[in-house]
């Protein structure tokens, strides 16, 4: 149940995070998204 809890706080720190950058960056941050992924290169 932990590893539950820990990998829901950790995707909703990850969400508030990527919608922070994007309005602080804007175009800027949704183009370095492009080219580089979130957690796993070319999984996530």
């Amino acid at each position: 149940m932990e590893v539950v809890a820990v990998a829901l706080a950790f995707w909703l720190k990850l969400r508030t995070e990527e919608k922070f950058m994007l309005e602080t960056f804007g175009e800027q941050y949704t183009a370095y998204r492009r080219r580089v992924k979130a957690l796993v290169p070319y999984v996530i």
